[in-house]
């Protein structure tokens, strides 16, 4: 390996120890021999993985070592789940929120409902709270899954409250 490649993924990984907590430069020194030693394939780094027995997060808590920084790292970067899912909610979302009713929103404006919509699913319990008190756990993810659903399948949830008030 390169030694520019190697330096870039040392100064990485203090960049990513140092986010998830872990603010002593011992701890930070001692990650950076352990990858190195990692990287010369010296013990407990010497086995070899063999794919069709083990996952990575099995290898990992297999090499036993006292104050194992790079695996405590190593298996918070295997924890991250790779997908698109959160990308396709969001067209979702915006989809719903641009629909033929609302074609002339500036994206200014789109992008403000977008923000708003963000907030209030990631805080709802917090900010439903003050306006329904007494609502259990279940009753709640069920309103939630309706407004879900109603974004998903371009549905308008509100249309029959809409027109009992028309009446």
């Amino acid at each position: 390996m390169k030694t520019s490649i190697f330096h870039e993924i040392l100064c990485t990984a203090l960049e990513i120890w140092k986010k998830i907590g872990s603010k002593s430069i011992i701890s930070a020194n001692i990650l950076i021999a352990q990858i190195k030693k990692y990287d010369t394939y010296e013990p407990p780094y010497n086995f070899t993985f063999v794919e069709e027995i083990e996952s990575p997060k099995t290898w990992w808590v297999g090499c036993k070592l006292e104050n194992h920084h790079l695996q405590k790292l190593a298996l918070h970067l295997l924890a991250i789940t790779p997908h698109s899912a959160s990308c396709e909610c969001i067209f979702s979302v915006l989809s719903w929120i641009t629909q033929k009713r609302r074609s002339r929103l500036t994206v200014e404006k789109v992008s403000n409902i977008a923000k708003l919509h963000t907030y209030y699913m990631t805080n709802a319990q917090n900010e439903l709270n003050y306006f329904i008190n007494d609502i259990s756990e279940a009753e709640f993810e069920q309103i939630m899954e309706n407004y879900s659903n109603s974004i998903e399948y371009d549905d308008d949830m509100f249309n029959n409250n809409i027109e009992e008030f028309d009446k």
